[in-house]
């Protein structure tokens, strides 16, 4: 399944790449377009997805197995990537506010999110396979995945991840040590002219 969602998760880091770029140019209302737009891309990207699994599933499980697979095999996969490419969408909304959150810099709440997910797609399955067989396990996967977009959403919906935007930590930076540099130019300058040393290198000081 990993392999089919490698362009969400390249959204996904696309989406924190532009949200992080916007919000150093002070301009984090773009990062609910390209929010509303993440989702619509998510959208086909998933129901392109669903389909190639819906027509090519036999052929891709195949692909893991050995030359000669037992018939139970291929059955589980096949019925694992059918069941599996309905929730495609799931992991793509939440993978999109994700993007939203660690390029604004908010690494805690999206931390939580996935511990969230990871420990509600485990417990689920560690507690209800014995009882209801491997197909829980299926089910644990979106329940999780879906959990994560609700706390992930929850906490981007009221903009709290605006206040959480590294590029005005880094610029802060740049500009003291902007600010460091020409008190040190003006300084050399200046000791400079005392000593009558007017060819002097004022970038550099002794």
């Amino acid at each position: 399944v990993r392999r089919w969602v490698v362009p969400v998760a390249a959204s996904c880091n696309a989406r924190a790449a532009v949200t992080a770029e916007n919000g150093g140019a002070e301009k984090p209302g773009r990062g609910r377009e390209g929010y509303r737009a993440a989702n619509r891309m998510m959208v086909l990207i998933s129901v392109l997805l669903e389909s190639l699994l819906e027509l090519c599933r036999t052929r891709i499980v195949a692909m893991f197995l050995e030359a000669a697979p037992s018939p139970e095999a291929v059955a589980t996969g096949e019925h694992y990537l059918q069941f599996i490419g309905f929730f495609f969408c799931f992991i793509g909304f939440k993978m999109a506010v994700d993007g939203i959150l660690r390029g604004a810099g908010d690494v805690k709440m999206f931390t939580i999110a996935n511990l969230v997910n990871l420990a509600i797609r485990v417990l689920l399955s560690w507690l209800c396979a014995p009882l209801w067989g491997v197909e829980i396990v299926w089910y644990a996967v979106p329940v999780g995945w879906l959990a994560n977009f609700v706390i992930s959403f929850a906490h981007y919906r009221p903009g709290k991840w605006k206040a959480k935007r590294i590029a005005l930590k880094i610029r802060a930076i740049l500009q003291q040590d902007g600010a460091n540099f020409y008190n040190l130019s003006n300084q050399t300058t200046a000791r400079c002219n005392a000593a009558g040393r007017f060819d002097c290198d004022c970038h550099q000081h002794d």
